[in-house]
Order: structure tokens, then C-alpha cells, then sequence
């Protein structure tokens, strides 16, 4: 009964952390080159049916990544590739006002491509529009059904309008476009967790670690989604993984400690690691809430293996006498 009421109350911690990196992950856009232009091949030919013009170029994600934020210049006949390059660079600043100066420009420019509504409805969600929001990805979608990128921001919102069911599917199909979009797979992993469906969980977390290998919160959810299936061993090494990337987050070793005490049932690596939790929290390497009594623990776990092994020395002990007896 105490370990079914630990592990509930373990789900449920579990879950919370879980539940505040969908709300990261469902606030944060989508630029597109990730879920389009990491493909070796040319934009029209990954979103089929975004663009009928043949000079679409693949965009570079690093030169995309390091490019500055400004607006368009007036009376310029931008290619599409340039004005998806320059609104991302601005989604990234989180300069709105740019991102609907580009969008305008898309519009105007390339009026059947879906990027104008795609980046409007990024600007509308960032004001708190959320019909308006709404309206232009449905237009984006009109125009380009086979968009990885729309369906992911159609779920986005989705999320937030609490439309659970039509979030997921949306997610689902914007994986089924494009497989290779790591947030969609972490938000997707993440929701199987919520519905404590473990093993499909994993299998998304697992294909965000194929695309990104030091995501901390896809490592976090294969040793939970392990632990929850009690596969304890499989768990801490997940956990490991994430002391070996030197993640910071002081509830992922509490959790590795409390995997090892309660499950693994090993005293001495349980009481290292909280003491190694103790040292590194106070000297601010790891960082978090610590809702634990460190130092409680750290002296219940020493008195204990004491215990122990005052238990062993004694039967050590009564042993060795037992055998001086037969020897007489």
C-alpha cells in the first residue's frame, strides 16, 4: 500500500514537470526550415502543393539561424525562400511587428502561398488574437494541405483553445508529413505520458533523441516512462544520460536517488547519491525546488546501512564462532 501510494504521488510529480514543458512546447512556434528544409531537396518538392514556382531554394538553417532581424526593403522582388529566411530570423528576435511586415510582403508577392497566413497567425497568437489566429493557419492550410509546419501550428492552437483530441491529431499529422520534427515528437511523447500510454511516450522520445541526442526533456521521459514500466535499471541509466550532458535540474537526480533507494533497493549507491545531491546543490552546480529534507535523508540512510552492517558483523561473528565449535 506505501509503495502504491509513493508511486502515485511519484506519477503525479512526474506528470507536473511533464505538463509545464507541453505549455513550453505548445508557446513555442515553428520555424519552418526545420520541418521542411532539413530534407535534402527542394521546397516544392517537401510541401507539395505550398508553392507552384520552380525557384524555391532550400533554406540554410545556420546562416537562417545567425541572420539579423529587419524589415523589408520597399519595391524589392524578394524570392520566397529569402522572405521565409528573414520572417524566421524576426520569429526568432520575437519581433512581431517584422514578422507581420514580412508576412505583408509574402502576401504580396506570392498571394497563393500559404507562409503569409502561416506568420500572420503567429503574430495574431502572440497578441492573444485567437480567433484571428485561427482563421489564417485554416487559410494557410486551404492553401498547402500537406504542410508539415501548418498542421504542428493548427495543433499549437489547438492546445490552447483546450481542443485535446483535434491537438493530437493535428501533431499526428503534421508527423505523418514530416517526420523528422523533433518538438512535434517531444509534445506528442508528452501526451502519452499524460494518458500513461509509456511505451508509445518512449517511442516518440526516443525519435527526438534521434534528432536532437542532448534533449534533456526526451531523456527525462524515456527514464520516467521506463520507471513507470519498472524497468528501474533502464531508468537510472536514462538518468545517468542526463547527469553525463550536465543537465543542471536538481529533480532529475532526486528522482535517480529515490529510483535507486526505493526500487533498486541499493542502500550505499542511494546514500552517494544524495550526498553528491547535497554537495552540488549547495555549491549551486545543480539547480531547482528541492522539496527534500537532504540532510534527514542523507542520516536515515547512514543509520540504516549501519544497521546493516552491524547485522552483517554479527553474523560474521557468529559464524566464525560456529566453526571454532565444530573444529573443538
Amino acid at each position: 500500500m506505501e509503495s502504491e501510494r509513493l508511486m502515485i504521488n511519484i506519477f503525479k510529480n512526474a506528470t507536473i514537470l511533464f505538463f509545464s514543458f507541453l505549455v513550453s512546447c505548445a508557446s513555442k512556434p515553428e520555424t519552418p526550415e526545420k520541418s521542411v528544409s532539413n530534407k535534402k531537396t527542394n521546397l516544392s518538392l517537401a510541401a507539395k502543393g505550398l508553392s507552384k514556382s520552380s525557384d524555391l531554394q532550400i533554406i540554410n538553417s545556420k546562416s537562417a539561424k545567425n541572420m539579423n532581424c529587419t524589415k523589408p526593403k520597399l519595391n524589392t522582388n524578394y524570392k520566397i525562400s529569402e522572405l521565409i529566411e528573414n520572417s524566421n530570423a524576426c520569429v526568432r528576435k520575437m519581433d512581431y511587428v517584422n514578422v507581420e511586415s514580412w508576412a505583408k510582403s509574402i502576401g504580396e508577392l506570392y498571394p497563393n502561398e500559404a507562409w503569409n497566413n502561416y506568420y500572420l497567425s503567429i503574430v495574431h497568437e502572440n497578441r492573444k488574437e485567437w480567433n484571428k489566429s485561427k482563421w489564417h493557419i485554416d487559410q494557410a492550410l486551404t492553401k498547402s494541405p500537406n504542410l508539415a509546419v501548418l498542421y504542428y501550428q493548427a495543433a499549437r492552437l489547438d492546445w490552447q483553445n483546450k481542443d485535446y483530441a483535434l491537438c493530437f491529431k493535428n501533431l499526428l499529422k503534421s508527423l505523418e508529413l514530416d517526420n523528422n520534427n523533433a518538438d512535434a515528437h517531444l509534445f506528442v511523447g508528452q501526451i502519452y505520458f499524460r494518458d500513461q500510454d509509456f511505451a508509445n511516450a518512449s517511442k516518440h522520445f526516443f525519435s527526438v533523441l534521434n534528432l536532437d541526442s542532448k534533449n534533456e526533456i526526451a531523456i527525462y521521459g524515456i527514464a520516467e516512462s521506463r520507471a513507470q514500466l519498472q524497468d528501474y535499471s533502464g531508468a537510472v541509466e536514462m538518468f545517468d544520460k542526463l547527469m553525463n550532458n550536465q543537465s543542471t535540474k536538481i529533480e532529475y537526480f532526486v528522482r535517480r536517488a529515490e529510483i535507486i533507494e526505493k526500487n533498486l533497493k541499493n542502500l550505499d549507491l542511494a546514500l552517494k547519491s544524495y550526498q553528491e545531491i547535497d554537495d552540488k546543490y549547495k555549491r549551486s552546480i545543480w539547480k531547482g525546488n528541492l522539496d527534500l529534507d537532504l540532510k534527514a535523508k542523507i542520516d536515515e540512510l547512514t543509520a540504516e546501512r549501519n544497521k546493516q552492517k552491524a547485522s552483517l558483523n554479527k553474523q560474521n561473528l557468529e559464524a566464525e564462532q560456529a566453526t571454532k565449535g565444530v573444529k573443538k
